[in-house]
């Protein structure tokens, strides 16, 4: 169950001021309109994509508008900003004059941002209750040394350049397979970045692996999914925490910055 402080912590949601002065029945109804959205994120981020490829847009426009003041009805007021501008902008174009790459990059990129608060939404509730890993911190007196695991090459140079100019040393594997081969010859690493979707061996089964063999490296995993089963199953692997991709650079330093 979230608490009031759970929520205030979590910055997109504008709760200063408002939720302490809910009752607890005011408070027991806005967490379950919360959950209706994560519950519901996935069906309407398929709608939403399946309208820009068809280039239905005035559809589209409906669609990113209802969530915009379901949003804004949450108290999500940048995101729900961020939605209801993008609807005022088709409204204003003329759809033959749309730019399809442009508006496909918008959509995508709004819903990169709700992901990412169902997710910090759906973790704060695990750490209410005690059930993702404990955060590590290593200590400011050396440089947190960072394993990150992903089939995709592209995503392990973003990373890369992510992370260039950042107090880590980082090392990159491709496969589950060749971070274990890594970690029986070299140091463990203080922090752990872990793909989910992996062939051969996925994000889980090698966090598994990695927990039998006793590592004790808090496991940021990294997806491109915010569904329940995504983040129920990322929790029981031992999650102490989950980033959407493509990364935003100031989430993944917050988050590095949190467990380091």
């Amino acid at each position: 169950m979230l608490r009031k402080e759970d929520l205030q912590k979590i910055s997109e949601l504008k709760l200063t001021g408002i939720v302490n002065e809910m009752t607890d029945t005011q408070f027991s109804n806005y967490v379950q309109s919360l959950n209706r959205l994560i519950d519901n994120l996935p069906l309407y981020i398929e709608r939403l994509r399946v309208y820009l490829n068809a280039k239905a847009y005035d559809v589209l426009a409906g669609d990113l508008a209802s969530i915009g003041v379901i949003l804004r009805s949450l108290y999500v007021e940048d995101i729900s900003k961020a939605f209801l501008k993008r609807v005022a902008v088709l409204a204003e174009t003329e759809f033959n004059d749309i730019d399809h790459n442009i508006l496909e990059a918008s959509v995508e990129s709004l819903i990169l941002l709700v992901s990412s608060l169902s997710i910090e939404i759906q973790m704060a509730a695990y750490l209410n209750r005690g059930t993702a890993r404990p955060i590590h911190h290593t200590g400011r007196h050396k440089k947190a040394r960072i394993l990150a695991v992903d089939d995709a090459l592209m995503f392990l140079g973003t990373l890369k350049r992510l992370l260039a100019d950042a107090p880590y040393n980082l090392h990159c594997e491709s496969s589950g397979r060749e971070a274990l081969q890594f970690l029986e010859t070299h140091h463990q690493p203080d922090i752990i970045l872990l793909d989910i979707e992996m062939p051969g061996m996925n994000g889980y089964e090698l966090a598994s692996e990695l927990k039998q063999r006793g590592s004790k490296a808090p496991i940021i995993f990294i997806t491109a999914n915010s569904a329940r089963e995504y983040v129920d199953k990322a929790v029981e692997a031992g999650a102490a925490g989950m980033l959407m991709k493509p990364l935003h650079v100031n989430q993944l330093l917050a988050k590095l910055k949190e467990i380091a």
